[in-house]
């Protein structure tokens, strides 16, 4: 497990049109608050799950879009579950993807 890892192999991360998406970011790199990975493993299987949060912003668009991409089978990265979690009030809301999907 690795808290905002931002690389791929040697290669930086990055999701084309990300920058479009977050008026802030200057590029389309990428930083997953959380992700759950065997390192250094060949092939994307060892991509398992890609965790985005926030604090009371249960509609983050960008992060959303985001785990859609990550978890899309014909993708780069592939991974087999994303999760957005919400953090509200002490309250959690969780929104789970699987194949570039939201789950209902």
């Amino acid at each position: 497990m690795d808290c905002e890892y931002d690389r791929d192999g040697q290669i930086r991360k990055y999701l084309l049109g990300k920058a479009q998406c977050d008026s802030q970011s200057q590029s389309d790199a990428i930083v997953p608050d959380i992700i759950v990975h065997h390192r250094r493993g060949l092939g994307r299987e060892h991509n398992l799950l890609v965790i985005e949060m926030k604090k009371n912003a249960a509609e983050d668009a960008c992060d959303q879009s985001k785990l859609k991409l990550l978890t899309a089978q014909t993708g780069r990265y592939q991974y087999q579950l994303g999760l957005y979690i919400n953090v509200d009030g002490g309250k959690f809301t969780c929104t789970w993807y699987k194949n570039g999907e939201k789950l209902k």
